[in-house]
């Protein structure tokens, strides 16, 4: 045992480590935009690429829904189970659009050829 240590609140740490992760895949997906609409290249070519980049909204939104029920069982319940299922599929869900973000990448490359 160590003396005067304290606990830290799960519910708490958990919802601010997902808001955290929410903002930074926010400006993940939105900071290229505006470099990317400065590049020498053709109009469309640019506009495709950022509609490219944009889908990782996609993957911010299913971070704030995980982060809201996330919250919803930790903090609002007494029941976690209650959320559980809704939260893993939530979670899921965005690794999976993470995943197919990821995947078209190289289709970005393509575009800009």
């Amino acid at each position: 045992m160590v003396p005067n240590q304290k606990c830290l609140d799960e519910g708490v740490v958990t919802i601010t480590a997902g808001s955290l992760y929410t903002v930074c895949d926010m400006l993940v997906a939105l900071c290229p935009i505006p470099i990317v609409m400065t590049l020498r290249m053709p109009l469309q070519q640019r506009i495709g690429v950022c509609i490219l980049l944009g889908l990782g909204f996609l993957a911010t939104t299913a971070g704030a829904v995980r982060t809201y029920y996330t919250a919803m069982a930790l903090l609002r319940s007494w029941d976690v189970s209650w959320y559980t299922g809704t939260l893993w599929g939530v979670a899921c869900l965005e690794v999976d659009i993470a995943i197919v973000c990821l995947l078209l990448l190289p289709l970005v490359s393509f575009v800009s050829c």
